[in-house]
């Protein structure tokens, strides 16, 4: 499976941003039954504008995919939160048109994409502005057989404390870890190993299953991810 994510993802996969290195991402999705687990987490990008000299979340993928990757790959793209703030900002593309450029791209392939979330109430980073793409995240993804959508919003809405005081944009050390279980957690529930049927294009899943689902993240263990 591949990871690709801003800096919001920095913190899954990095020891000195965790309470354990053991809580990483890499381990996370590999208990969750991954094969191999590749990121490409860079920080101040967004889906379709790089950061000084980091590249666009769709560049990132455009290159992954020219180096081929196994069949079954699974995508998990975790951008959102710096194009809702670009967006606000006055940045040339929308949402829509965001979204598109990515998952046109990975047509055929199997991807989850995460919704956005903040704990802010004004600039260009509010929450608002976070609800806006991922309404249209949800709307769009609909459109592509392979692509399901993973509510992180509501996830963490109980569990505001994991953001970090003092930037409400970016995780504590308790929320990366959480945040790196529950990544691993839902992409099982997206793509659980050994289901042959085809997932249907715009499905939300959340760590616990199917949005609305009840259960827990915990009793997802067992489904597994696919490469």
């Amino acid at each position: 499976m591949i990871h690709v994510g801003d800096s919001t993802s920095l913190g899954i996969f990095d020891p000195d941003m965790l309470p354990d290195p053991a809580d990483s991402g890499e381990n996370r999705y590999l208990e969750y039954g991954a094969v191999d687990v590749v990121t490409s987490v860079f920080g101040g990008r967004n889906t379709t504008e790089g950061f000084e000299d980091y590249p666009s979340a769709v560049d990132s993928v455009a290159e992954l995919l020219a180096q081929g990757q196994p069949e079954g790959t699974c995508w998990v793209i975790a951008t959102g939160v710096n194009d809702a703030a670009n967006i606000s900002a006055g940045a040339t593309y929308d949402e829509e048109t965001r979204i598109r450029m990515m998952l046109d791209q990975l047509r055929g392939q199997r991807v989850m994409w995460s919704t956005a979330k903040t704990r802010l109430d004004t600039g260009h980073w509010n929450d608002a502005n976070m609800v806006k793409f991922n309404e249209v995240l949800e709307r769009v993804a609909k459109d592509y057989p392979d692509v399901v959508v993973w509510d992180w919003a509501s996830d963490v809405a109980g569990h505001m404390e994991w953001f970090l005081d003092g930037d409400d944009v970016h995780y504590n050390a308790e929320g990366n870890a959480a945040r790196a279980r529950l990544f691993a957690a839902a992409l099982a529930n997206a793509f659980p190993v050994g289901v042959v049927d085809p997932v249907q294009g715009g499905t939300v899943v959340t760590s616990a299953g199917s949005a609305g689902s009840a259960g827990s993240a915990g009793e997802a263990a067992d489904a597994g991810t696919a490469e």
